[in-house]
Parts: structure tokens; C-alpha cells; sequence
């Protein structure tokens, strides 16, 4: 995992780095990470979704390479990829964010079908999507890096847990110093930002590009017939 290990260490310095910025220059930081007129448009939307699309097309690339050989890898390949694509879609709105912008729009202003814009964010869903996802976080790459045995030490690496947990709690911990620093106004532009929300939704997607990256690399390591990992 070492190149792996690398990028992950470098985004928590990037992580780090950002949150140190943020004390000096807030305006400045949200209106390039996480604009608060429409933070989908900031850096750190944007990289999300090229980190979503690079991730959907490593799936559809060992998709291509496990097709008519192995149906149960295929089979995983193809539903990540749907996945993964549904994710997307949902993060840009189905491109209503890149619409609006390219035709001059106010920000959220399109729909589909009049009513339409997104799934996450229709009644509760949103509270229900997250906590669903990080329950599934904290037992994949929270927990089950911790239990170094058989099948576990071959895939899941102890470091895949300190990097989740690290950018689990510096994100809240910064946020909670920031709040009590800042005056009123600001504290409410950070909330209305997600600025910290954000970079830790980017680094969750980058674990999980990363995750995947090496576990397709490490099929060569099983005691499994050669049509499982070609």
C-alpha cells in the first residue's frame, strides 16, 4: 500500500493545510473550496466529481476485463459502476449545477419535469442517505481494517483506519474551534458553505478510489483460480 498509502497521507496534509488557511482567511477560502452562492461550482464539489468519474471508470475498466470469465467479479464490477454513477448524478444533480451556470441562471434554479432536481435531498432522505453511508463507512473502513486476519490482512490495510479516522474527527474538532472563534456572521457563512463537511466528503471518496484501486492489484494475492482476478 505504499504508493497508496502516500496520497492518502497527502490529502490529510492537504486536509490540515486547508483547515489552517481557513483561521486566516475564511472569505477567501470559501469562495474558492466552497462558495456559499453555490458551493457545487467551488473546488471542492468539483474535484468530487472527477475523483466520483475516475473511480467509475476504473470499475467499468476491470468490468471489461472480468466480462464472459468470472460472472460473480463482473457482477461486482457492474453494480459498483451503477453505483457509483447514480452517486455522481446525484452530486451534480444531474448536471442542473453545470446547466445552470453555462445559461446564466441563479444557482439551483432548473428542474426536471418542473418539480425534479435531485433524490438526497427530498424530504428526509438526506439525514437517511448519510447515516446509512457512514454506518457503512465506519464498519468497512473504520473497523474491519482493525481485525488483521485471513481475508482482512490481505485487503484491508490498519492504515485505510487511521486514515478514516483521522479525517472523521479533525473535520468536526476544527469546525467546533472555528465556532468558537469566529464571530456569529462568519460561523454562519461556514455552515452554509460545508466548507469542513465538504473536504471530508472529498477525502471519503478519495479512500474509496484508492480502496479500489489496490484491492483490484491485490486479487494476485488470493489462492483463487486465475479466471477470478484476469
Amino acid at each position: 500500500m505504499n504508493k497508496h498509502k502516500e496520497v492518502l497521507v497527502a490529502f490529510i496534509v492537504f486536509m490540515l493545510t486547508l483547515y489552517v488557511m481557513v483561521f486566516f482567511a475564511p472569505t477567501s477560502c470559501m469562495n474558492f473550496f466552497a462558495p456559499i452562492e453555490n458551493r457545487e461550482l467551488g473546488f471542492l464539489e468539483i474535484t468530487q466529481v472527477l475523483l466520483l468519474l475516475l473511480t467509475v471508470r476504473l470499475a467499468g475498466i476491470q468490468l471489461k476485463k472480468n466480462i464472459g470469465k468470472n460472472i460473480q467479479i463482473s457482477s461486482l464490477w457492474l453494480i459498483l459502476m451503477v453505483v457509483l454513477l447514480a452517486v455522481v448524478l446525484e452530486e451534480s444533480d444531474y448536471g442542473l449545477h453545470y446547466y445552470d451556470f453555462l445559461s446564466g441562471n441563479v444557482p439551483y434554479y432548473s428542474n426536471i419535469n418542473g418539480t425534479f432536481r435531485n433524490v438526497h435531498n427530498q424530504g428526509n432522505n438526506n439525514t437517511l442517505i448519510k447515516t446509512i453511508i457512514l454506518i457503512a463507512q465506519i464498519i468497512f473502513f473504520g473497523l474491519f481494517p482493525l481485525f488483521n486476519r485471513s481475508f482482512g490482512k490481505k485487503v484491508f490495510d490498519k492504515k485505510y483506519a487511521i486514515y478514516f479516522w483521522v479525517i472523521t474527527f479533525v473535520t468536526p474538532l476544527s469546525y467546533t474551534f472555528y465556532k468558537n472563534y469566529f464571530t456569529t456572521d462568519l460561523v454562519s457563512a461556514l455552515k452554509i458553505s460545508q466548507l469542513f463537511a465538504e473536504t471530508r466528503e472529498l477525502g471519503y471518496y478519495l479512500l474509496l478510489l484508492v480502496f479500489i484501486s489496490e484491492f483490484k492489484e491485490r486479487f494476485r494475492s488470493f489462492h483463487l483460480r486465475k479466471s477470478f482476478y484476469e
